[in-house]
């Protein structure tokens, strides 16, 4: 098995701060889900929300929430973190997350935990705030995940019950791999069978002293493609073998039809992985801890 000598950090990876996750960003990436006794009446409530008419939306999702709607009562939540319709209050904010993530609403799940993360309208938390995300992130909400993964990288998410960090969050890492798999798998490419059984190989030792946790190679690559796949721009990534040396390329192209590449890695015939170009050993120094979502794996 290859193993390599640095630990692996890509800034494309980087997650803004707790406090930078805002609520408004969580529910428009999630606000399609109905879950109400009334969707018709929930449909027109996200019509007067879209619009701008705060005061008939408060007041749909508000004659929903207390029917018992978790999809309204998340929404209601957020019209009062922003004032939308009414004055802003973060407590009452808080009282509508707790009822829809009761219902383990995601979502709000994950709202709530951005509340006790950063104190807003209840007591700060971290404790509360990594237990709510963790609910979300093993129900396969990526976003808790990737919050999940922040916690720890801040050093505010402790083991729980006698378990490492690794432990604690593997369930989720397998979740969060499995979908990157699904959706990006297709854009990394091997040139031949010894060049994908190197990379397969090749797992980076994160040298924890909490666990044996590991970032295999493979995942880091497949991991950089979505948001290499932004802007207009399509990217795949190539292994190319020859004589045991392996290059890792990127190929561009964009909306105008240009095309360009550029070598991102290099392994030698001694199982050396050398960083190219922009990224630097010093770039990818943390990718065990910090990542677009937790790609690591603890060794069995």
């Amino acid at each position: 098995m290859y193993s390599c000598r640095i630990a692996v950090f890509l800034t494309m990876f980087c997650f803004p701060a707790i406090g930078q996750l805002l609520p408004e960003y969580i529910q428009k990436e999630q606000s399609k889900v109905l879950q109400t006794k009334n969707d018709a009446a929930l449909v027109v409530a996200k019509q007067h929300l879209q619009k701008k008419n705060y005061t008939e939306a408060l007041i749909l999702f508000k004659q929903l929430a207390e029917q018992g709607s978790a999809e309204a009562q998340a929404q209601l939540g957020v019209m009062y973190e922003y004032g939308e319709g009414t004055e802003a209050d973060a407590k009452a904010a808080v009282k509508w997350y707790s009822l829809a993530s009761a219902q383990d609403l995601a979502w709000a799940q994950i709202n709530l935990g951005l509340a006790y993360a950063n104190g807003r309208g209840i007591a700060k938390d971290d404790s509360e705030a990594t237990k709510l995300f963790r609910k979300a992130a093993l129900a396969g909400n990526m976003k808790a995940q990737e919050m999940f993964a922040t916690m720890y990288d801040e050093g505010r998410a402790p083991p729980q019950e006698g378990l490492t960090a690794a432990q604690w969050l593997n369930p989720s890492n397998l979740r969060y791999i499995t979908d990157l798999y699904r959706d990006f798998s297709a854009k990394l490419h091997f040139e031949s069978p010894e060049a994908e059984n190197i990379v397969s190989s090749f797992d980076i030792r994160c040298q924890s002293i909490m666990d044996s946790r590991y970032l295999p190679l493979a995942n880091l690559l497949v991991a950089r493609l979505p948001s290499q796949n932004d802007d207009g721009i399509e990217t795949n990534t190539y292994v190319i073998e020859q004589g045991g040396d392996v290059r890792i390329i990127d190929t561009f192209k964009t909306a105008q039809g240009e095309t360009f590449e550029k070598v991102i890695f290099e392994i030698n015939e001694v199982g050396e992985l050398m960083p190219k170009g922009s990224i630097t050993a010093d770039a990818i120094s943390n990718a065990c801890f910090r990542s677009y979502g937790p790609i690591w794996l603890l060794e069995e």
